[in-house]
């Protein structure tokens, strides 16, 4: 199968990839900033980073620099210290490398999602599209860990969330007579109205609309066929009865 599109970063300063070393390495020379998570009242200290690469790879704390001088605070739903820390370790160690290679993908689905939330709060583009890329792929070769009640964060992002646009059109790439269950689709489809835009979109009308019935259909004919015979015989031997002196 063929790899989803890529998508070119959007806000992504445009100089960080094309950077030679020697460049990246001198961001790390600049002053730190410390990184820090609200949780609640609570302010949580996650990790120090150059001020220089941060504002590199984030368009969302340039700006914020260009008019605070206080540090970036992190607030947001399903923020994950170790996905910030991740990414903030990343981002250092890309700048003292020869390239800028992707942020290494998780082992669980729930662990790239919590990457990618992390990346959108920092507003990295480099690594939501990556790890966006990957999600998407899984949702076209392994839907069925989309089910995975620890996943549903995925049905709290907006239809224009850059994730919910990948892996909608991942569902829909997918999609085919031995993809997934009816019964599964459905379920799929009931959990992640936004996420599955585009599947609903690529599947027949007759089939959202009459296909999950169907299933129940087939059952129902089967207990009529297993067991229908029987009941004539004993509908039989109960008219005979009413018959009989």
């Amino acid at each position: 199968m063929t790899e989803p599109p890529t998508l070119q970063p959007r806000n992504a300063e445009s100089d960080i990839s094309t950077m030679s070393r020697h460049a990246r390495h001198a961001l790390l020379l600049s002053p730190t900033v410390q990184i820090q998570i609200m949780d609640g009242d609570t302010v949580r200290p996650v990790r120090k980073i150059p001020c220089a690469v941060l504002t590199a790879f984030s368009p969302q704390t340039k700006k914020h620099y260009e008019t605070q001088t206080c540090d970036p605070r992190i607030t947001g739903a399903y923020i994950k210290l170790d996905a910030i820390a991740a990414i903030i370790d990343w981002m250092i160690e890309s700048c003292d490398s020869l390239n800028i290679d992707p942020i290494h993908t998780r082992a669980r689905l729930g662990g790239n999602i919590e990457l990618y939330m992390a990346a959108k709060v920092l507003d990295i583009p480099l690594v939501k599209e990556h790890i966006g890329r990957h999600i998407a792929t899984l949702a076209r070769d392994e839907p069925y860990i989309f089910l995975d009640p620890r996943v549903r964060i995925l049905g709290a992002l907006p239809a224009d969330d850059l994730l919910v646009q990948m892996v909608s059109k991942g569902f829909a790439d997918g999609y085919g007579e031995d993809w997934m269950e009816r019964r599964d689709i459905k379920k799929l489809i009931t959990r992640f109205p936004l996420v599955t835009g585009e599947l609903q979109r690529a599947m027949p009308t007759k089939l959202i609309q009459l296909g999950f019935v169907g299933e129940r259909v087939v059952f129902l004919m089967f207990l009529i066929m297993a067991w229908g015979p029987m009941l004539w015989f004993l509908y039989g031997i109960w008219i005979q009865s009413l018959d009989d002196p």
